[in-house]
């Protein structure tokens, strides 16, 4: 299975997501998206904020620079450092907006002609799985084969 890898614009929705719950109060008007470079330790989204990255990044919490990937706020590969910068100066001048993250289907979003099976059951991280139902209309092909099986 190949997972692609998540765009410049995904991560820094997700930056976003992550400052706006845990910066400081007033982040996004105290970053100057006309020097904002990602390549720089002082004048990357964390090092406007915090001053410093390293600073920022023991405020953050980030044990490697693989979490601050996920978030926009570390380049992942040669090249990326560019489209982050892009990203965040659009967010920033309100060329853009934060897109709204997926949402895993809840019971009420289960038609009568889709499988309804629970997964995680009691847990926050509870979903239904709205694939069609297989030829015994319980559940889809694949959770009838995890019923037989039991």
């Amino acid at each position: 299975m190949i997972i692609e890898p998540l765009s410049a614009d995904v991560r820094v929705d997700n930056g976003v997501r992550l400052l706006d719950r845990y910066g400081p109060a007033g982040w996004r008007g105290r970053i100057d998206p006309g020097v904002l470079d990602i390549d720089s330790s002082a004048h990357c989204v964390v090092g406007q904020l915090y001053g410093d990255w390293e600073v920022g990044q023991a405020e953050l919490e980030f044990r490697d620079a693989e979490a601050a990937e996920f978030f926009g706020l570390y380049p992942a590969e040669d090249g990326d450092a560019a489209n982050l910068t892009a990203s965040w100066r659009a967010l920033l001048l309100g060329r853009r907006s934060v897109a709204l993250p997926p949402r895993a289907p809840t019971a009420g979003d289960v038609q009568s002609w889709q499988c309804g099976w629970q997964a995680a059951e009691g847990t926050p991280f509870t979903e239904f799985c709205t694939a069609p139902k297989g030829r015994n209309d319980d559940h889809c092909p694949e959770h009838e084969r995890d019923f037989a099986h039991t």
